[in-house]
């Protein structure tokens, strides 16, 4: 349900996007299975021979509108060498007052902004929508996103990760449409 206000700018304006950001800086790296490096400029460094991941959490602000996020890392090559790099991300929703669920299985990323060439190049690697049907605003989201380093397309038609140098991740991000705030404090819709 929105407020009056947002229905109104939603009608003059259109849907707004919004990113829920998680910087590189910010995510802790301690503690989880394969712990990636750090670099000096506070980028995290996915290994080649590791499979290295991190874990997020995100809570759901009161402008978000209830539909449905979308999650994106935003990576580049330490190097300018050739090959492909496979992410994959698996997630929890729950509600307030709801018990934390289990985790979905891993889902591997089935977009990219640009064609993983020989170059450093940001990128933004997408993911499959999550459903947040029936959540209300201050839900919360777990992530976890690995660099499947293992992966070798040893079976026709499966993921492949080839590039043999660290992957170096900027932000992981949840994209969400928004409305403008809730009218109450604590979210009940």
């Amino acid at each position: 349900m929105r407020s009056l206000a947002g229905s109104l700018i939603n009608i003059v304006q259109g849907d707004q996007w919004e990113d829920l950001r998680a910087p590189a800086t910010s995510i802790p790296i301690r503690g989880n299975t394969g712990d990636p490096g750090d670099d000096t400029d506070g980028s995290l460094l996915f290994d080649k021979d590791t499979n290295e991941q991190i874990a997020i959490i995100y809570q759901m602000p009161h402008g978000w509108d209830r539909g449905n996020v979308r999650f994106h890392a935003h990576w580049a090559k330490s190097t300018a060498a050739s090959g492909t790099v496979w992410w994959q991300e698996r997630h929890r929703i729950w509600d307030n007052n709801a018990v934390t669920p289990d985790w979905s299985a891993w889902a591997s990323a089935t977009g990219v902004s640009l064609t993983v060439g020989a170059d450093t190049k940001m990128r933004i690697s997408s993911f499959p929508e999550w459903s947040m049907s029936g959540m209300k605003g201050s839900c919360m989201i777990s992530v976890q996103l690995r660099r499947n380093a293992s992966a070798s397309g040893a079976v026709t038609g499966s993921p492949t990760d080839s590039y043999a140098a660290d992957v170096r991740l900027w932000e992981a991000d949840c994209h969400y449409k928004m409305d403008v705030g809730s009218i109450t404090e604590v979210p009940t819709y």
